[in-house]
């Protein structure tokens, strides 16, 4: 393994342990919250959205990440949109389909591994 690779690996897990810490102290954040006094569904909406521009920076940084955090923030940006702008729609179909549409764009966007492509020879 190259030293830039190694580097990368190692950039990449310590993002991904950020990534961790951050939510977690985003759910807590989430979960406190409530209790003061914020239009509904803005805490939500906020908790999902730092967490969509946490991938989004990941993935352009070319970090290998979980889905976790573009499917928890599709939930909670889609949740608390539905509050904040007063949506009448029935949510847990809605969580379906954002959790099923994150995990399929996870599979349309996923690279075949180098070693894949080496090992073909």
């Amino acid at each position: 393994m190259s030293e830039e690779t190694k580097d990368l690996v190692f950039r990449s897990q310590k993002y991904e342990r950020a990534g961790w810490a951050l939510l977690l102290i985003a759910l807590g954040i989430y979960f406190l919250l409530p209790y003061w006094k914020f239009p509904e569904g803005s805490v939500q909406l906020a908790v999902g959205l730092l967490l969509l521009i946490y991938w989004v920076i990941g993935r352009t940084m070319n970090f290998q990440l979980t889905s976790i955090y573009l499917i928890a923030g599709l939930v909670f940006s889609t949740l608390g949109a539905i509050e904040f702008f007063n949506l009448h729609i029935r949510v847990w179909p809605v969580v379906l389909i954002v959790v099923g549409a994150g995990l399929l764009w996870r599979v349309i966007t996923e690279r075949k591994p180098k070693s894949l492509d080496e090992g073909a020879d």
